[in-house]
């Protein structure tokens, strides 16, 4: 399994890198993944990351530092297995399908990237 510097696990879904994260306090993990970043923050950005979050389950968006991050976190213990697919499922899900609405707002993780804002980055700002 290959880990990034920061111990996270990258996984390629789409147009889409999410990671996942063990914590120690309190025992979770954490599925995050960069939507969108780069992007100029308005009130078109907010209302629709308003707009998708309330019809988004098991999963959420908001903005971090230089980007929208999606993010679901669950319990580390029991039952671990089906609830980490699911959680993978819906945010690899929630950064495909918002990330084509809100790229008007910035780029996704894979698109050409001019230079201002790195991977790195947008991933270092999210936990």
């Amino acid at each position: 399994m290959n880990r990034d510097a920061d111990g996270d696990i990258p996984v390629r879904c789409g147009e889409a890198v999410i990671y996942v994260r063990t914590t120690d306090q309190p025992e979770l993990v954490s599925v995050f993944c960069p939507v969108v970043f780069g992007e100029k923050r308005s009130a078109g950005l907010f209302e629709a990351i308003n707009d998708a979050n309330a019809s988004i389950r098991f999963a959420r968006l908001a903005v971090t530092g230089p980007g929208v991050m999606a993010s679901a976190e669950v319990d580390a213990g029991e039952g671990l297995a089906s609830s980490l697919a699911r959680a993978c499922d819906a945010v690899s899900w929630v950064a495909n399908e918002c990330g084509s609405k809100l790229v008007d707002h910035g780029r996704t993780f894979f698109a050409e990237q001019d230079g201002s804002t790195s991977a790195e980055e947008i991933h270092g700002v999210y936990l």
